[in-house]
């Protein structure tokens, strides 16, 4: 099913370049790339989101594991459904991308993040992610308007 091969290709792709990352000379150090718009860096996020929660790992793992759990489970139920493309799209993509920050929490004991918009707002400078983030932050926009039709 295609579906199923874009969540193995989200989890796949951003571990591949979460691997390279780590095994980068980057360290603390931020190098610009993509005409100076992102900055690539190696940030060990042991928290959720923003690093909310990072004194509490164990208990981010166990909630990362359990919605992943969850959003899985209702995924691959919706896959045996007929149509819903649109839906089927955006779950591959959230289940991808929480399963590669689940498997993080399990292996590494923290995310890694790499990637930051560099803009005018210092806010959003801030912001370190990967691409399964990013992929998370897409499906869930895109099952939200799906859902809405």
């Amino acid at each position: 099913m295609i579906y199923l091969l874009i969540t193995a290709l989200v989890w796949g792709g951003d571990s591949v370049v979460k691997r390279k990352v780590e095994k980068s000379s980057l360290g603390q150090k931020a190098r610009s790339i993509c005409r100076k718009k992102l900055l690539l860096q190696n940030v060990h996020n042991r928290g959720a989101m923003l690093g909310f929660l990072k004194d509490k790992p164990e208990a981010v793992k166990n909630i990362s594991l359990g919605m992943t759990a969850v959003i899985s489970a209702i995924y691959l139920n919706l896959l045996l459904e007929t149509g819903k493309a649109g839906q089927k799209l955006a779950l591959a993509l959230v289940v991808g991308g929480a399963a590669s920050n689940a498997w993080d929490r399990l292996t590494r004991h923290y995310v890694v993040d790499y990637l930051s918009i560099q803009t005018k707002w210092k806010k959003l400078r801030r912001i370190v992610f990967n691409l399964s983030d990013l992929c998370i932050a897409i499906g869930s926009v895109l099952f939200v308007i799906q859902k809405s039709k």
